[in-house]
């Protein structure tokens, strides 16, 4: 099947925990440009802080595309749970490169742990998102259930 990209990228880091702690900022820098929105839309509609809105909107956009933009990183082409050491499993790495070290020994155990954080955050925050991105993260939350096997896990788009 392949990586399952958004919007035909993917960003590559050094390590799992670097990427984790990407999306960690990404979301904090996402709750700061909403607060942001919030004390803008308290002003009047000068054409400067209309900009400073639009520029927040585009901002918050980015930052959500770059934490879907991490989730081939975490989860390779995985489409089912799979065993430490697997090197079956495609993950993205840069042109000429070895794939990165630890992808098939902390993928498998933790990476997708990583992933469903910032993605379950994304999905929740009442924020407008491109046309099917939430679907799109819902189906990527439900794959990271699948492969990590965690029972119970709500499926479909959330709600919002």
């Amino acid at each position: 099947m392949g990586l399952q990209l958004y919007q035909d990228y993917c960003d590559i880091y050094a390590t799992l925990f670097l990427s984790s702690i990407w999306n960690k900022l990404r979301i904090s820098q996402i709750q700061v440009n909403i607060t942001m929105l919030l004390c803008l839309a308290e002003l009047p509609p000068t054409p400067s802080n209309l900009a400073n809105q639009n520029t927040c909107r585009q901002t918050i956009q980015q930052l959500a595309d770059d934490i879907c933009a991490s989730v081939p990183f975490f989860l390779g082409d995985r489409l089912k749970p799979g065993r430490t050491g697997d090197g079956c499993v495609q993950y993205p790495r840069a042109p000429g490169r070895p794939p990165v070290k630890d992808h098939y020994h902390t993928g498998p155990t933790m990476g997708g742990w990583s992933l469903l954080l910032p993605l379950g955050t994304l999905a929740k925050m009442k924020i407008p998102l491109r046309d099917g991105q939430r679907r799109w993260i819902a189906g990527q939350m439900a794959r990271t259930a699948r492969v990590y096997n965690i029972p119970n896990f709500p499926s479909g788009p959330p709600k919002g």
